[in-house]
């Protein structure tokens, strides 16, 4: 992993100004190095971009599956208050009868 100040090179990934992440890839068509092919490198290009949406993917579903379960825990603690209030009227109307 390398990490420098890519807008100073002007590289691209740095296009999306102020993104948090950002990435890009090694493989150009224009490589000196032999057997470097066009399609290898949209390839490649490809990769990077799945690659970045899979981890956006996982973040927004961990943070999606955290508030389901907040939300769970909040309908029963208010369902448990609800049966609570109940047996509780319940008992004073009790008393109240005795009376």
């Amino acid at each position: 992993m390398l990490n420098f100040d890519t807008h100073s090179l002007h590289l691209c990934s740095s296009v999306t100004k102020n993104a948090i992440y950002a990435t890009t890839t090694e493989v150009y068509p224009d490589s000196p190095q032999e057997g470097v092919t066009a399609d290898q490198c949209n390839n490649a290009q490809v990769a990077a971009v799945l690659g970045g949406l899979n981890f956006i993917n996982e973040i927004v579903n961990k943070e999606k599956a955290e508030v389901a379960a907040i939300q769970v825990v909040e309908d029963a603690k208010a369902e448990a208050e609800r049966i609570l209030i109940e047996k509780v009227a319940a008992a004073i109307k009790a008393e109240e009868f005795k009376k």
